[in-house]
């Protein structure tokens, strides 16, 4: 028995079609771990939503080049949640979210068809997210499984939505909490980028899950959000040096601070918000 990647979306602007040509030359790789072939889904292009560049959250003193972050930003944000509600609307048991400068390589395609598949189909169903590319896991993590030297590492948070496979049992819960159109700036305004909102809270909706080394890989492109280049990363990026706790125990109890910790940066939130609110973005 296989575990079952319902589809996969990949996100990306009509404005970047270079983008989208380089990915498809990787398709094949994508299809053979996955079964599936990946459908492109027009991204949200933030500088274009209503309200940008307007009071409260855009004053005069804002410059132009952080104006066009905030809208790379929110429209990053929309795009997500426009897959999301996609596959809830297909009735997908899961969704594999993949941003546009992803790569997956032939042998990490054969490495998971091989192996890490099935490793993944023992893992509890109460996971919320399985990230494939991450940048910077959030400790504690503690490695579940291992297959020819790819660990499936369990974690508090993992930062980073270049490529992650998302629960079906969580949709609805995701979408309550993500904006929508009328009330994207203010949620940009508390939270900054969905990276980081997820970061911090996916730990509340099951076990967060990543590969050491990643499954996928980042492109070196300038990023959608701030066009800046992006340093090359290869497979193993950030993450061959993370301290995996051996004691099962310690892991409860330091991902048990975590969640606290969370909160807490979940409340003071709040206030930030409320001077941005004041004062503008």
């Amino acid at each position: 028995m296989q575990f079952e990647v319902a589809g996969i979306y990949v996100i990306n602007l009509d404005s970047r079609p270079e983008r989208w040509e380089v990915f498809q030359y990787g398709l094949k790789a994508w299809e053979t771990a996955f079964g599936k072939m990946p459908e492109r889904l027009p991204a949200v292009a933030g500088i274009k939503l209503p309200g940008y560049g307007l009071k409260p959250w855009f004053t005069a003193r804002i410059p132009e080049k952080r104006r066009r972050e905030w809208g790379g930003k929110a429209g990053c944000i929309l795009s997500h949640r426009r897959a999301i509600q996609k596959a809830l609307e297909h009735g997908w048991k899961n969704v594999l979210i993949v941003e546009d400068d992803a790569f997956l390589t032939e042998e990490m395609a054969q490495t998971w068809k091989d192996g890490l598949e099935r490793l993944v189909r023992e893992l509890p169903e109460d996971w919320s997210t399985i990230n494939l590319c991450t940048v910077d896991p959030i400790f504690p993590y503690r490695a579940r499984a291992q297959y020819q030297g790819v660990k499936v590492v369990e974690a508090a948070g993992a930062l980073g939505l270049v490529a992650y496979l998302l629960n079906g049992r969580i949709f609805e819960r995701i979408l309550a909490e993500l904006p929508d159109e009328q009330t994207i700036w203010s949620w940009v305004a508390r939270h900054k980028t969905i990276d980081q909102w997820f970061s911090q809270n996916m730990l509340q909706y099951g076990k967060v899950y990543l590969f050491v080394p990643c499954l996928v890989g980042h492109n070196a492109t300038p990023s959608d959000i701030c066009m800046a280049p992006n340093p090359g990363r290869d497979l193993d990026f950030t993450l061959d040096n993370i301290r995996l706790l051996q004691s099962p125990l310690l892991f409860i109890i330091t991902k048990s601070v975590r969640r606290v910790d969370n909160y807490i940066r979940w409340f003071f939130s709040g206030f930030r918000f409320i001077i941005k609110r004041l004062r503008g973005l």
